[in-house]
């Protein structure tokens, strides 16, 4: 028997969902460990950072930005805990 395309989307609605809640909580990870080093004030020369440390600023921020839109939060909200997720 097919199955219904309404449980293929809820499947990629709860697994993106899901993905979207960890990555948030892997960019305010990000974000501390970088507050961290500011407040140190560890120097980053001889390290990836050098010379990018605006570009890294930005990249973390533009990260928060997609992971905290509209687009992003309905996803969330649209998790169906009862759905076994296995449609895909």
């Amino acid at each position: 028997m097919a199955v219904a395309d309404s449980k293929k989307v809820q499947t990629v609605i709860n697994r993106t969902g899901l993905v979207i809640e960890q990555a948030r909580v892997g960019v305010a990870e990000i974000k501390d460990y970088r507050d961290r080093l500011v407040a140190d004030g560890a120097s980053v020369v001889g390290s990836p950072l050098e010379g990018n440390v605006a570009a890294f600023n930005t990249w973390i921020a533009d990260l928060d930005t997609h992971l905290n839109n509209a687009i992003a939060d309905a996803i969330v909200a649209a998790i169906v805990p009862s759905h076994r997720g296995e449609a895909l």
